[in-house]
């Protein structure tokens, strides 16, 4: 079984939903320069450099890409 949700709906649904998590920080209209491997012994985590100046690390980084318009 499948459900369709606009997007719409369901940025709405997270954005409501995440107030409720205090440590969570959207980052609004920020937009990645590069991705660069740390340095770190042991392989280090993705260091993502924003074109606002910060760099954020993470041990788990998930790209997606959002699509204007439907087939």
């Amino acid at each position: 079984m499948a459900k369709i949700t606009e997007n719409l709906n369901l940025q709405r649904g997270l954005l409501r939903h995440l107030k409720e998590f205090p440590p969570v920080h959207l980052l609004d209209k920020a937009k990645v320069q590069s991705i660069l491997r740390d340095t770190e012994e042991g392989g280090g985590w993705p260091m993502v450099h924003l074109d606002n100046g910060q760099i954020l690390r993470a041990r788990l980084l998930v790209g997606a890409k959002l699509r204007s318009s439907y087939f």
